[in-house]
């Protein structure tokens, strides 16, 4: 049917801290910090390991791994449209801009801004999108044939 979408997330595993995050994910972070902290308490809501303004439990509901500093953005769901246009979902982070860049080839690659629209029908405009805490789906125009595409974050 045409019912509601529900997003649940679940944590699986131990969380003996209890801040929501499974204890396995935690010492993943305390592994790769660097000698930064030992302890699960020092991971969680509240706590930047790496310093970008989001915090460590956002990082694990994103998908994202605090001890990164330039953590990698994930597109999901690239869809071709009966209209021609592709569309692509992110889940962005709160108050960072996002823009779609573009280039006609990998091998010298020339990015150049990407028109994008936030509707399947909507008209185009080249600029950026604010994030918030929900997806975004951006439709973009597949020309030339062959393009290559890189969402950018600032």
């Amino acid at each position: 049917g045409n019912g509601a979408v529900v997003n649940m997330n679940l944590v699986l595993g131990v969380d003996s801290d209890g801040d929501g995050l499974p204890d396995d994910w935690e010492w993943l972070i305390i592994a790769n910090s660097g000698g930064r902290i030992s302890r699960l308490t020092q991971i969680g809501p509240g706590h930047d390991l790496n310093g970008d303004g989001v915090a460590d439990d956002q990082d694990f509901w994103k998908g994202t791994l605090p001890f990164l500093q330039d953590n990698p953005l994930r597109m999901t769901l690239l869809t071709r449209h009966a209209n021609g246009r592709l569309s692509f979902r992110l889940l962005p982070v709160e108050g960072f801009r996002y823009w779609v860049e573009f280039s006609p080839s990998l091998g010298a690659p020339a990015w150049s801004l990407c028109p994008i629209s936030l509707t399947e029908n909507g008209p185009f405009s080249a600029g950026s999108v604010t994030g918030s805490t929900e997806w975004i789906t951006l439709f973009v125009e597949p020309s030339p044939p062959t393009s290559f595409w890189r969402l950018r974050r600032q």
